[in-house]
Order: C-alpha cells, then structure tokens, then sequence
C-alpha cells in the first residue's frame, strides 16, 4: 500500500461533512473552506474521509469533484482520500492506494527468486553483481513502479504543489509493509532474519515504534540509496494486529481491515501529512537555492535586462507564499500551539540517540520549526538581494540608455543640418529656374 502526502492550497474539509449520496456536493465544501479560514490555530486541524474510488466503479470522489471520472490505476483495487486543515494557508490530501493481491506480492516474490552471481555486460570494468544486490535493485525498482503508479494518478486528477512540481515531479510517500514471520526493525540486529536487510527493514537511524498500535513501526526513509526519494515506510509483524483485535477494535478483519485501521488512526491522530511538510518546505528550499545560484542574478556584461526583470518578479510572486507558509507554520509549530493537535505517540527505536523523553512528534514539530525559519531568512535575504539587483539593473539600463540618447541626438542634430543644406540647394535651384522662365517669358 502507498500512500501519497500532499499539501493542498486553498482547500480545507470539516469532518463528519456526508450526506445520504456520500460526500456534501460543492458548495457544501466550499462554504467548510469559508467557515474553517475563521478558525484560530489553536482549534484548526479538522480532517473529512474524502471518500473512495474502487475497481468496481463505485466513485464517492465524484460527489467532491475531484474527478468524475477517477477510476483507480491499474493494480490499484481502491483508494481513499483524506482533507486536511493545517494552517489558514496550508491544507492537505492524504490519499491511499490499497494494491491488489498479486501486486503486493511483489516485494515477497523478489526475496523468492532464486539468483546466480552475474557480471554486468554494460559497465565499463567487469562487474560482479551478487544475488543480495540483484534483489535489493528489484526491489527499489518495484517500491519506484508502486510510487509511480500513485504520484501519476495524483498529478492528474489533484492539484496543487507537489502536482505543480515543486519537487521536480516527485511527491513524499509511505509504504505498508506486513510481515509474516518476522518483526522489523528489531531491537537485536544480529539475530533478525537476513531478508529484513534486503528489505532495508533491518535498521533505521530515524526509526520509531508506536506505543498505541502494538509493533507499528515507522521508518522516515533515511536510508535512500535503498528506497526511492521523498519515501517513508510504516510496516509491522501482522500478529502485532491479530484479526481477533481488529474484529473488537474495528468490526472487520483481514488485509484491508488492517490497512484501513492503521490509516485511520494516524489521520485521525494527525500524524501523516507532519512528515510531507517537511519536503514541502525542501521544495522551497530548492527553490530557493536555484534563484541563489541563477546566472540571471548575477551581475555580468550584455544581461539580458528584461529577462532579468521578468525573473525577478516572478520570485517576487512565489516569495508571497513562501513569506505567508513559513510565517504560519512557525506559528503551527509553537510547543504551545503544537499542545492542541492529539497527535499519536511514537518513541525512537534507538532512545540512547535521543533526549529522555523525546518522540516522533518532537522531532517533526522542531524540524518543521527550524526549517520553517531557515527559509523564511533566506527568502527575505533573497529579496533584499533582488531589489539591489533590480534597483541595479535598473541604473545600467538607465546609464545605456542616456548613452544611447547622447548618440541619437547627435545623428539627429547631422542629419538637420544636412537637411538644411539639402533645403538651401533646392531653393538655389529653383531660384534660378524662376530667373530662367522670367526671360523666356
């Protein structure tokens, strides 16, 4: 299962917002916007089950226009989506894409196959590619396709920032991983099973156990030479979540019971958008970075002064949004304000890492804080860089252009006088002609 985090401008849902056909129809959802921007901070953070789109071609996604037509992808049985209000300015989809049975099989069926060491035909020294690594690039390559699969399906039907590509068409994404005769990310590393490492279960150096679903562990993805980027993974022993717990605790029971459990909990907790605001703020971060290091922002010799310009507006443009997100989430994230959300309690696996007492909900609140404010002074740095550059250009353009006027008048003031001489050699001409006809006359 992928789960796709997505922060959402200008949209923000109320819970418990159905009606009889599914979700409220549009206007209901737009007046939820209207009366959830009059919120304080303290009281926003109201979530709406957004509905589902099936295999079967059952759509409730319809009833919020998302797309009428949004069916799920290809090995896709069902996705859900979640609304969420995070900030006055800042609002979030959370979207689940339970994969059918086969597909999820995957990861299992690479770990199965059997390999024989091969070298590699296309490198340029002969390279030895032994089975371990054979099958930790098949399973990159499936935890990519599975992303894939997701991210696109959002791209099209959702908009907004990660669709926009802030980060260069890739969006943050976390995966459920079951195990069956295993628990990941175990405490005793010598004595876990060999294909918890080629899984990259075995260790996370940003790994957290929850203390309100048993076994529930949650990885942040710090390992990216062995998982695609922007990508997170929860993943449990099943047994941890017995069919007999679910029955008492959720009504039903099973693979998706399980899945569907889980989610709910955690963005009912407000736990799986915290993560994706992180990237959110790294895609500002490179944004940044690239306006920093553009050589149409450097002083140089024959700039391009209206593309200098034209650049520069622009930045001034995605500079108001950053000013008003990071300004907002600084506030959001205030040990004060941060009291308010009833987040679910994760403690590191690693606890002799960390201060006594610390939780994934710290580190998220102070990451999302210092980054937040990182940017917030780089971008107001930016933009008292790009007014002196403007004002700059703005002076060369001022200096060719008086150049330019100096060198017009004086070709007006030659091209005057050769028309007076032109004008005096007429009149002599026509002087004389007068005389002539006077004669002939």
């Amino acid at each position: 299962k992928c789960t796709l985090f997505f922060p959402f401008r200008g949209l923000t849902i109320g819970a418990n917002h159905r009606n009889q056909d599914g979700l409220r129809n549009q206007r209901d959802i737009e007046e939820w916007i209207y009366e959830s921007g009059k919120l304080l901070p303290g009281a926003r953070g109201s979530w709406l089950n957004l509905g589902s789109v099936t295999a079967s071609g059952i759509n409730d996604m319809a009833h919020s226009r998302i797309h009428a037509d949004a069916l799920p992808p290809q090995h896709v049985t069902r996705i859900e989506g979640h609304l969420l209000s995070v900030t006055f300015s800042i609002n979030c989809v959370v979207m689940m894409f339970v994969l059918d049975e086969d597909y999820a099989k995957r990861l299992d069926s690479a770990l199965r196959r059997k390999r024989e060491t091969v070298a590699d035909p296309s490198a340029r020294f002969r390279t030895i590619i032994e089975p371990e690594m054979q099958k930790r690039d098949d399973i990159r390559q499936i935890r990519d396709d599975a992303k894939q699969i997701a991210t696109n399906w959002f791209s099209q039907n959702l908009p907004g920032l990660f669709s926009s590509n802030l980060l260069e068409g890739v969006m943050p994404t976390c995966e459920f991983v079951t195990l069956r005769d295993a628990e990941p990310f175990p405490s005793n590393m010598q004595s876990s099973p060999h294909f918890l490492r080629v899984l990259g279960l075995d260790f996370s150096g940003s790994g957290w156990s929850s203390t309100d679903i048993p076994g529930l562990k949650y990885s942040l993805g710090d390992w990216a030479d062995r998982t695609p980027q922007y990508h997170s993974v929860l993943s449990m022993k099943e047994d941890s979540l017995s069919d007999e717990y679910l029955e008492d605790k959720w009504g039903r029971s099973g693979r998706e019971a399980r899945i569907m459990y889980i989610v709910n909990f955690l963005v009912d907790r407000q736990m799986l958008h915290l993560w994706a605001l992180l990237y959110m703020l790294e895609g500002y971060g490179n944004h940044l970075r690239a306006i920093r290091d553009s050589a149409k922002l450097k002083p140089g010799p024959r700039q391009n002064s209206i593309a200098i310009l034209e650049k520069l507006a622009s930045n001034v443009s995605f500079s108001i949004d950053i000013d008003a997100v990071t300004s907002e989430l600084q506030s959001f994230a205030d040990p004060e304000s941060w009291k308010h959300l009833r987040l679910p309690t994760f403690e590191p696996l690693r606890p002799q890492w960390y201060p006594e007492g610390y939780t994934l909900a710290e580190s998220l609140r102070s990451s999302i804080a210092e980054r937040a404010s990182w940017i917030q002074k780089i971008d107001r740095s930016l933009r008292d860089h790009g007014t002196q550059h403007g004002a700059l250009v703005g002076a060369m353009e001022n200096v060719r252009l008086q150049a330019q006027i100096k060198f017009f008048t004086i070709v007006l003031t030659i091209l005057t006088i050769v028309l007076l001489l032109e004008a005096f050699e007429v009149l002599s001409l026509l002087k004389g002609f007068l005389e002539w006809l006077q004669t002939v006359l």
